[in-house]
């Protein structure tokens, strides 16, 4: 899963008329670094229901502070 995140990637998305499209992220290949998180805050994904506040705040990939 890692070298998803660190390197860049390709991918596939249904654009809003409903055909198939791709897109790219270009970037340097990333350092990885041991990190703990002290607060996260994603409004949309809230908003949308998606993840509570609560969730954002304790991902399972990332420790706490």
């Amino acid at each position: 899963m890692l070298i998803y995140l660190t390197h860049p990637l390709a991918g596939f998305y249904y654009r809003r008329d409903g055909k198939l499209s791709t897109y790219r992220v270009w970037h340097k290949r990333l350092d990885v670094r041991p990190a703990s998180l002290i607060s996260a805050d994603f409004k949309l994904l809230s908003r949308l229901g998606i993840v509570t506040a609560s969730e954002q705040n304790h991902p399972y990939s990332v420790p706490n502070r």
